[in-house]
Formats: C-alpha cells, sequence, structure tokens
C-alpha cells in the first residue's frame, strides 16, 4: 500500500532511504493506493491532511511502469451515504508505459439491494512531461445498486505522445430500482510534439436504469502543435435505456477529435445515441460527433499542414421512446490559412457504411433529426 503525503519523508525507493524517483507495478501484483487528501472536508476541520481520504497525489520524477494491478478506494466516510467509492488518483511522472497484463481498476462498489448503498468510479489522471503509452484495461465504471452509481474521469496528458491500445470504461453502474448512473468523461491528449494514437475500445456510456437511464460521457481526443491524431478504435458515449417500465432515456455525451498540427485519420466507429425510454418516458438525445482540423492557432510556426481521412460509421441517434430523442450533428471541419500552412489540406470520406443522425422513433411524437 502507498499513502504518500510528502515524496521525501514518506515514500522511498528500493534502498529504503532515499526518495522514490519511480514505480513499477510487477505482474500478478496488486498495488492499493490509500488517499492522502481530504478533499470533501467531512470532518469540517477545512484541513486537507485530516478525516477521510478521497484523493492520493503521487509526484515522481521518473516513470511509472504498470504490469499488475492499481486499485483503491476512499476512506469510510458514514456520513456521505457512499462508503465504498473508488480513490481520485492524481499522477505526476516523467512518463507512464502499461503493459497488456496491467489493470487500473477504480470500480466503484455495488450495492446490496435495497442498501441505498453504491461506489463511484475514481478518477484517474495522469500528466507526464515525456509520453503515456497504455496498453492494458483502464476501468472505472460505476457500482451498481438500487440507484446506479456514476463513472470516473479518466485524463491521461502527455507532452510527447499519447498512445492507446488497451480498453477503457468509465460508463455508469446500472440502477435496479431508480436511475442508472453517468458515465464519467474521457480525455486523451498529446500536448506538444508528438501524435495522439488509439486503437482500442473507449466506452463512457450512461448505466442502464428501472426508471430511467443516466447520461453518457463526454470524450476528447486531442493533439497540439505536431503529431497529427489516428483513432481505429470503437468510440461509445451512448446513453443508457430505462430498463424498468416507465421512465426516459439517458443522453449521450459528445465525442470531439481535434488536431492543430498533422493530419486526422479516423477509422473504428462513433457512437453517441440516445438511450431508449420505457412507457411514458421520452428517449434521450443522441450528441454530436466532431472531427477538427485546424492550424490557426499556429501560423507563426509554419506548421505542416495535413489532410482529414475520415472511414467509420457514425450513429448519432435519439433514442426511441414516448416521444423520440433529437439525433445529434456531425461535424467535419478544417480550417487552415494558405500559404503560411503549408501541406496538403483536404477532407476525404471513405469506407463508411453509416452516417446516421436520425431522431429517435416515439409512440406520441418522433425525434427531430
Amino acid at each position: 500500500c502507498i499513502r504518500d503525503r510528502d515524496t521525501s519523508a514518506r515514500l522511498t525507493g528500493d534502498d529504503g532511504v532515499n526518495p522514490a524517483t519511480g514505480l513499477r507495478v510487477f505482474p500478478g501484483v496488486t498495488l492499493k493506493i490509500l488517499g492522502n487528501y481530504d478533499t470533501d472536508n467531512a470532518d469540517g476541520d477545512g484541513n486537507e491532511a485530516t478525516g477521510t481520504m478521497e484523493r492520493a497525489y503521487i509526484d515522481f520524477s521518473h516513470g511509472l511502469y504498470v504490469e499488475g494491478t492499481i486499485t483503491g478506494h476512499q476512506d469510510a466516510n458514514p456520513g456521505d451515504g457512499l462508503r465504498d467509492n473508488a480513490l481520485y488518483i492524481d499522477i505526476d511522472c516523467d512518463f507512464m508505459v502499461t503493459t497488456p497484463t496491467s489493470l487500473i481498476d477504480l470500480v466503484g462498489e455495488d450495492g446490496a439491494p435495497g442498501s441505498g448503498m453504491w461506489g463511484n468510479g475514481g478518477n484517474f489522471y495522469v500528466y507526464a512531461d515525456g509520453t503515456i503509452v497504455t496498453r492494458g484495461r483502464i476501468d472505472l465504471r460505476g457500482g451498481s445498486g438500487d440507484t446506479g452509481a456514476a463513472g470516473g474521469n479518466l485524463q491521461l496528458d502527455a507532452e510527447y505522445g499519447m498512445y492507446n491500445t488497451g480498453s477503457i470504461d468509465t460508463s455508469g453502474g446500472i440502477g435496479n430500482t431508480a436511475v442508472g448512473g453517468d458515465a464519467g468523461y474521457v480525455e486523451l491528449y498529446s500536448d506538444d510534439t508528438g501524435p495522439m494514437m488509439n486503437s482500442g475500445p473507449v466506452t463512457a456510456r450512461g448505466g442502464d436504469g428501472a426508471t430511467g437511464g443516466g447520461d453518457g460521457g463526454e470524450m476528447d481526443l486531442y493533439t497540439d502543435e505536431v503529431g497529427g491524431l489516428a483513432n481505429s478504435g470503437a468510440l461509445d458515449s451512448s446513453g443508457g435505456n430505462c430498463i424498468g417500465p416507465d421512465g426516459p432515456g439517458g443522453e449521450a455525451g459528445d465525442i470531439v477529435l481535434d488536431v492543430h498540427g498533422g493530419s486526422m485519420r479516423a477509422a473504428g466507429s462513433y457512437t453517441a445515441r440516445g438511450g431508449a425510454g420505457a412507457g411514458t418516458g421520452d428517449g434521450g438525445d443522441g450528441n454530436y460527433i466532431e472531427f477538427y482540423v485546424d492550424y490557426d492557432d499556429y501560423i507563426e510556426e509554419n506548421y505542416q499542414g495535413g489532410a482529414l481521412y475520415l472511414g467509420a460509421d457514425i450513429d448519432a441517434r435519439g433514442g426511441d421512446g414516448a416521444n423520440g430523442g433529437e439525433g445529434g450533428d456531425v461535424i467535419i471541419e478544417m480550417e487552415y490559412y494558405d500559404p503560411v500552412s503549408p501541406g496538403r489540406h483536404e477532407i476525404v470520406l471513405f469506407g463508411y457504411a453509416e452516417f446516421n443522425g436520425s431522431g429517435g422513433d416515439g409512440a406520441v411524437h418522433g425525434g427531430a433529426a
């Protein structure tokens, strides 16, 4: 276990004396991280160092290399009614690499029937001065219970390239007698030199619920300055369905792919569909899906421009219900200035079966496209 408040005093390296400069979690090993910040001030003393600990902040001068499992849950706080929330982990480091055997397990605990308790998924934030490569599973789903719990938020922010081939899930939990949980958001960034590349499935669906579906989470894949962006994974930010006799569907979250230097190659699939309502419940709205290439921000840098190649199925439909949900927009945009931003500037659409932003079907009224 780790509970680090002052790196120089408490978290030491292999010699047991000097401060740790990095962390490696070996295959088959589960590392439980304990919180070191009281963020909700439930004890009322205004002191982050005392009380229940909801967040862990760790700073390494070198890298994080994960082959095993990282997990963590918040300290119990009987007053908040949510005793099984996963931890909020915030790590600063030089680089992060996770292998196919790795698991970031910040799933909220399921609540027993009738207990009125559930656990939210934990947040996982990593800021790397270098590169981030993730090849395993990152699971931040909310727990299921009488009410579905919220999924945790994910932010992976690298200065020199962000690469993911693993699976990511920030979905909300199932509400067995009430509403499903909302999904957390996903942000994958390359902020300086280097691409943002993803080939794994990324899921941020709202949880299904007996009285209504939860909302899907937002997704943002972004690269700045130089490097470009490529995605071949399946991205899904759909709203949850009502699985009881009466209730609305959840709204979808938006999906944005954003490039500020280089080309975009978008394959895979993109789904931001509203959830289905039941009985008198309306269908949830679909949300917008945007593909954006822009060189305007860096005219003076004379960065090489690029093209936008899009060959993927896109589904932004509204959900079905008593009244159908509205369909979401599909936005494909390029902005540049010639001759200051050289390169090949074109938008090419190819190899797709469906661009669908239709409204949902409704027993009373259909949804607008």
